[in-house]
C-alpha cells in the first residue's frame, strides 16, 4: 500500500476499487483575497473577528423536516408557545424543510407568519446521491 500526498490546491487523492486513484477537491478559502468587506469569510474553528471564545455567541438551529400536518404541528407548536429566548430577548425560531407529501398548507402559512422559516425538501423526498441531475432539478424546482 502506498501512500499519497495531497496535492496543493486542497484536494484529496484516493484508491479506487479495482486500482487507480480519485481526486476530490475539498474546501480551500484563501484569507488574503476572502475579506469582510467583500462580504467573505473564510470557514474556520476560531471565533469571528478575534472575540474571546467566552464571549462569542453561539447559533442553535431547530429544523424539522416531512410532511406537516395537524398532528405534526401539535407537536411542533408546542414547543414554541413559549420559546426560550437567546441572551439578548431573541426567542428561538425553527425552520421547516417540507416535502409535498402530508403537508396541510393552511399550516404551513400559520407557521410561516409566526416568524419561523420554510425550507425545500423536495417535492416527493425520492431524491439519492445517485440520482439523476434532471430528477434533482424537478424534485427542487418543479
Amino acid at each position: 500500500r502506498r501512500s499519497m500526498e495531497a496535492p496543493d490546491d486542497g484536494a484529496r487523492v484516493r484508491s479506487v476499487p479495482g486500482g487507480g486513484t480519485s481526486v476530490r477537491h475539498t474546501y480551500h478559502c484563501d484569507p488574503a483575497t476572502c475579506r469582510a468587506a467583500d462580504n467573505c469569510h473564510c470557514a474556520s474553528t476560531a471565533p469571528p473577528g478575534g472575540l474571546a471564545p467566552a464571549r462569542t455567541p453561539q447559533f442553535v438551529l431547530v429544523t424539522f423536516d416531512d410532511g406537516f400536518d395537524r398532528d405534526s404541528y401539535r407537536h411542533i407548536d408546542a414547543v414554541f408557545e413559549h420559546p426560550p429566548r437567546s441572551a439578548n430577548g431573541c426567542p428561538l425560531k425553527g425552520t421547516l424543510y417540507v416535502s409535498t407529501d402530508w403537508t396541510d398548507y393552511d399550516l404551513i402559512s400559520r407557521w410561516h407568519a409566526r416568524g419561523h422559516e420554510l425550507a425545500c425538501h423536495t417535492i416527493t423526498h425520492s431524491t439519492s446521491y445517485s440520482s439523476p441531475l434532471e430528477t434533482w432539478r424537478e424534485e427542487l424546482a418543479g
